[in-house]
């Protein structure tokens, strides 16, 4: 898949996130939150110009902010959310980058889908587990991504998500599936 200059152009940054980028590339990493959002949703929903969100596999965590701070890259926080440790960091620019921690072994780095850009790959959590993830903080804002995510998807593919959560999380996905079809959002859900 293809990453457009326009995206990058809507960060508060440009030049801090092609930094971040090219020194996340030599870890174990995906990007989730509103960038993979956008990516996914070939630009019908904008990047979060303030942050980005990315898993990084919890065993590279020293390495990385010290390659950040070699770069100008400072902490600002370190707290925890939706059961994972994540640190903030910045150049000082308003552009922040947040960073969860995620098991070496996650599920999240089996099988990211690649998005290319000049000469740099941007690996992107699958579009499930982005899924899944969004449903599980159950915030206003990562429902409405969860509408841009599904609306041209398959019966298949909801299903597949429906296996693999329940109580609260499925009945949540089965509202916006509900709504997504009543707006003729998606082809023939149920059929």
């Amino acid at each position: 898949m293809k990453l457009t200059e326009q995206v990058f152009k809507e960060f508060k940054s440009e030049p801090d996130v092609k930094m971040f980028l090219q020194t996340i590339s030599k870890y174990k990493y995906c990007v989730i939150g509103g960038l993979a959002v956008a990516l996914y949703s070939k630009g019908s929903r904008t990047v979060s110009p303030d942050d980005m969100d990315v898993y990084l596999a919890e065993s590279q965590i020293e390495s990385f902010l010290n390659d950040l701070m070699d770069q100008g890259f400072k902490i600002l926080k370190n707290h925890h959310f939706q059961g994972a440790e994540w640190y903030v960091v910045s150049t000082g620019n308003e552009q922040e980058f947040d960073i969860a921690l995620q098991p070496d072994s996650s599920k999240f780095f089996e099988h990211p889908t690649v998005f290319h850009y000049k000469n740099q790959d941007l690996k992107v959590i699958e579009k499930k587990y982005l899924v899944i993830n969004k449903l599980d903080a159950k915030r206003n804002k990562d429902l409405r991504d969860v509408l841009f995510l599904l609306r041209d998807e398959s019966f298949s593919f909801i299903q597949l998500i429906r296996k693999r959560i329940s109580g609260e999380e499925r009945e949540l996905l089965d509202q916006l599936v509900d709504d997504l079809s009543q707006f003729d959002l998606m082809v023939d859900v149920y059929s």
